[in-house]
């Protein structure tokens, strides 16, 4: 756990969590998600915004969950990132800003400010896979605060003061 001191440390998120996570073995994509790449890499305009609704509409309510994260973070995403990760990746609102912080941590490290899915997802970031579940739930759990009965959230990814370290330079 997580002392409650570190959730105003600059880079609690970068050093607890985000750098755990570029350690973990990475596993190749799942059937449905290939087909979910597929579908965003021949898709474009329009149709992938048609797409991003279609997420939202299917009960996908964690979509504006990551764009509100992300775009705190000092970033943009592409729709195919929003679509990937909230159809793809992410199973809970938990997991969604475990990888708004992720790509954010990925952005500042290679210098990018919006991430796009086909160069920095596809070719870039994940080209062997993805972070294997059963780790990444290890890390999301290293990650728990210990509010002391203070009150406030269980979880650093929370804390904005503690993610000061991967916010875009803006």
């Amino acid at each position: 756990m997580v002392n409650l001191n570190k959730t105003n440390q600059a880079d609690a998120v970068e050093t607890i969590f985000c750098k755990p996570m570029d350690k973990i073995k990475k596993v190749p994509m799942t059937e449905m998600q290939s087909k979910i790449m597929i579908s965003i890499l021949i898709s474009e305009g329009k149709m992938l915004e048609d797409m991003l609704e279609s997420v939202k509409a299917a009960g996908a309510w964690y979509v504006p969950v990551f764009q509100d994260r992300i775009s705190k973070l000092g970033y943009t995403v592409d729709l195919g990132t929003q679509i990937f990760v909230c159809l793809g990746l992410a199973k809970s609102v938990g997991e969604v800003v475990m990888w708004a912080n992720y790509l954010a941590y990925k952005a500042k490290e290679s210098g990018v400010t919006e991430i796009r899915f086909n160069q920095e997802i596809c070719d870039k970031w994940f080209p062997m896979g993805f972070p294997e579940q059963k780790e990444w739930i290890k890390v999301w759990d290293f990650q728990k605060v210990h509010t002391e009965n203070k009150g406030g959230s269980d979880n650093l990814l929370d804390y904005l003061a503690a993610a000061e370290s991967i916010k875009a330079n803006i």
